[in-house]
């Protein structure tokens, strides 16, 4: 049973969430109740298939999946360019097994933690919400196993439109996010697919390894690179392009921006790290030094992301509706994660994978907060934090918990996150960079203290409240990842990279 469930995994994290999504609605037409037991099941078991996956590569090399059994290799050389690939590839390898496992398993909690606030923000649409979250999971998870950038994009617009609808579930200020949401989003996206027609009109193959091979055997368009990664730049959220993230966290339902939150823009980021590595770079993770990859765009994506860090965290300083502060500081995290891929050294790549799984963990945690707030009739402005430490004990502890991992406190998952970076760049002699990093961290002590005052605190003296075990249970689960994810850092880092990590 394990072996088939390893061997067709590729399409199995597809298709479940693709079955729940279609049985949902059904279902909810007579019984609402049961769409999030639906949703949190089907999701649960595509995090358990992901980890199989990842377990299986680990052990015995990557998963090929050929749709249909059209092959998608040619067996004549790359460089005929006249012969036709029809084939559609799926791959799981360490890196896109690791994203889907982080992905997957971050849905299927959020999905379990969202029965209340789903039930208080958005009575009555239980179904929809539910049927449209597991249509975000199907298109996040096709991104991560495709070997194909066509299919890409085909799996980003079933995510993005799915996302719009989330956004807009709780309408008013939500619509308006949405919308915003929207036209960006479609740039984004349309820069995405005309990088990728320059490349296909180019080489005449679209499978990302056959694809790498024939960039290398000739020049690469400029332009083609420009869009591609401009488009995902606009996708992840990487400040200048930024506008649209605030607004879809902080005004969508809490159950929406806790979905969307913890996962969306990670997998934009495998997106740009497939690009890099694999199309461009070498096609090997381990190693990004191949003349078209991250050696090329380095500087612009290590400026970019050292830019997010800082506006990320100034303005998340100075916010006082909770959850917008959690956005700007989503925006300061990306742009860790896509400084550490710009170093382009192993270590700073350690630390951006790495990151990419410590924050959806401390950002679901926080999001969860938000949402245990609001469901024990709360407001959502930092100042309505007080006394929450009196009201949600347990609570309040893992918000302690994920805020000193956001500051990189050790041994909390978020240390080793910047350890890594800051190696990095100091034994690439960039010592701007460090000091970035460090004044990020500064920055994230000072909007953390901030939350963690006033919950903590607070001159309300309360007593305490009961924390439902439907809310209580994953967030103590997503906390204890923040715990586990530094202390066993050095293992995911070698897991995922396959290489010994100093």
């Amino acid at each position: 049973m394990i072996a088939w469930v390893s061997h067709h995994a590729p399409v199995l994290v597809v298709l479940l969430p693709l079955a729940a999504a279609l049985v949902i609605p059904i279902v909810a037409l007579r019984r609402p109740s049961v769409a999030h037991l639906i949703a949190t099941v089907f999701a649960l078991a595509t995090a358990a298939v992901s980890v199989i996956a990842l377990i299986t590569v680990v052990r015995d090399g990557p998963i090929h999946y050929f749709v249909g059994g059209w092959t998608a290799v040619p067996t004549g050389p790359p460089s005929d360019l006249t012969e036709v690939v029809f084939g559609i590839e799926l791959v799981i390898d360490r890196v896109s097994g690791f994203f889907a496992s982080v992905v997957a398993t971050m849905a299927a909690s959020t999905l379990a933690w969202s029965r209340l606030p789903v039930g208080h923000e958005l009575p009555g649409r239980e179904g929809a919400f539910y049927s449209v979250a597991c249509l975000v999971l199907v298109g996040l998870m096709g991104m991560l196993v495709t070997a194909d950038i066509f299919n890409f994009y085909v799996f980003l617009e079933v995510s993005s439109l799915s996302g719009y609808a989330l956004v807009a579930a709780k309408g008013g200020r939500a619509a308006a996010a949405a919308f915003r949401y929207l036209i960006l989003g479609t740039v984004g996206a349309s820069l995405y697919l005309l990088g990728v027609g320059y490349l296909y009109v180019s080489t005449g193959v679209l499978n990302m390894g056959l694809l790498s091979e024939v960039l290398h055997q000739g020049s690469m368009s400029p332009v083609a690179i420009a869009f591609i990664v401009i488009g995902l730049a606009v996708k992840i959220g990487l400040f200048p392009f930024h506008s649209w993230l605030p607004d879809a966290y902080a005004d969508s339902a809490v159950a929406s921006g806790g979905f969307l939150a913890p996962i969306m823009t990670k997998v934009m980021v495998y997106g740009l790290l497939r690009f890099l590595y694999t199309i461009l770079g070498d096609g090997d993770f381990t190693d990004g030094d191949g003349a078209l990859g991250p050696a090329a765009l380095g500087p612009i994506l290590t400026w970019a992301g050292a830019i997010a860090v800082i506006a990320g965290s100034v303005v998340a300083c100075i916010r006082n509706d909770f959850r917008r502060l959690l956005a700007w500081s989503s925006i300061a995290q990306l742009g860790y994660i896509v400084l550490g891929i710009g170093l382009d050294h192993p270590l700073a790549l350690a630390g951006a994978i790495l990151h990419v799984m410590n924050h959806a963990l401390m950002k679901g945690a926080l999001f969860y907060v938000a949402g245990a707030q609001l469901v024990a009739g709360g407001g959502r402005s930092i100042d309505d934090l007080r006394g929450l430490g009196g009201r949600l004990p347990a609570t309040t502890t893992c918000l302690v918990i994920a805020g000193m991992s956001m500051i990189g406190v050790p041994p909390l998952g978020g240390f080793f996150s910047k350890w890594y970076l800051l190696r990095g760049a100091l034994e690439q002699g960039r010592y701007g960079i460090a000091v970035v990093l460090l004044v990020g961290s500064v920055l994230a002590a000072i909007y953390v203290f901030r939350i963690i005052e006033r919950a903590c605190f607070g001159c309300r003296d309360d007593e305490a409240t009961d924390e439902p075990p439907s809310m209580l249970l994953p967030l103590g689960l997503v906390t204890l990842g923040v715990i586990a994810g530094g202390l066993l850092s050095k293992t995911v880092v070698e897991v995922v990279l396959w290489r010994p990590v100093p």
